[in-house]
């Protein structure tokens, strides 16, 4: 299949991109960067904008299927991926995998809610991922910022738990589902790891591999907004960031799901090894 996957050079999305490209498929890496991602054979790179209908025609020429990527903490994601997604579907595109999240399935309002409502009222074939949070945020991602500046994680989740699962193993299991879009039509999949940690176990973890101590500094809501806006986060992005610590802090986001071994028939990565490479 010619699969066209947005957001391909973010975390997530290079995962996918790999993932879908090893087994085969051609893959189109839309981005607003032209940047093309490493390791990645059969692809092409395009200049992609939700925000940008002209970007919109070459984005969805010859494409099989596609995978949607809503910017992070966007929000408002529903304003920018519901006017693609209806393009893409008048071009004849039906088979949609969209990247949701683990739990957002319980706020109506939330945006990236009200896409997966409107993915089931379009008629095309489609499957929606709910993964956790990523294990890759301690290693690539925005955590691992302070983890090298001050060995700390100054984070507002409270002793949560949390059930983190890899980029790598979400991108298994989306390759799985869009090989056979069919069978898991309008189904949605909540994705997590094997094990729920909190932040101090996490630290705990960390602190083994790195072979120095890794704190984890349980900081208020406040103190984290203030630091997101301060480096330059949107305040409404700020505020979704902080919606989901409220959950990460209340327990909501510690539940595991044996959905991975179901797909997949293997289990998914512990933390531990996971750091490991």
């Amino acid at each position: 299949m010619r699969v066209l996957v947005t957001g391909a050079t973010g975390n997530l999305g290079s995962s996918i991109s790999k993932t879908l490209s090893g087994n085969g498929h051609n893959i189109i890496l839309a981005s607003r960067s032209e940047n093309n991602i490493k390791g990645v054979a059969n692809s092409t790179t395009i200049v992609f904008d939700y925000s940008n209908e002209d970007t919109y025609q070459s984005a969805t020429d010859n494409i099989d299927a596609i995978v949607l990527i809503a910017p992070p903490m966007d929000p408002f994601s529903d304003k920018k991926l519901i006017p693609f997604i209806d393009y893409a579907n008048k071009r004849g595109i039906d088979k949609f995998l969209m990247i949701s999240a683990f739990g957002v399935n319980h706020n109506p309002d939330a945006g990236l809610t009200k896409i997966e409502n409107h993915l089931a009222k379009t008629g095309a074939r489609y499957a929606i991922v709910r993964p956790n949070f990523f294990m890759d945020n301690f290693t690539r991602g925005f955590v691992k910022t302070t983890i090298d500046t001050d060995k700390a994680m100054y984070l507002a989740a409270g002793k949560g738990k949390t059930s983190f699962i890899s980029t790598n193993d979400i991108a298994r299991v989306v390759a799985t589902i869009i090989n056979d879009i069919n069978e898991h039509n309008g189904k949605a999949f909540d994705i997590t790891g094997t094990e729920a940690l909190d932040h101090y176990q996490v630290a705990e973890i960390l602190s083994e591999y790195y072979g120095e101590k890794i704190n984890y500094i349980a900081i208020s809501e406040d103190d984290m907004k203030k630091g997101a806006v301060e480096s330059g986060m949107p305040e409404s992005s700020a505020d979704m960031m902080i919606a989901l610590y409220q959950a990460t802090s209340a327990g909501y986001l510690s539940g595991v799901t044996d959905v991975f071994n179901k797909i997949t028939g293997e289990s998914p990565q512990f933390l531990k090894d996971f750091v490991k490479g």
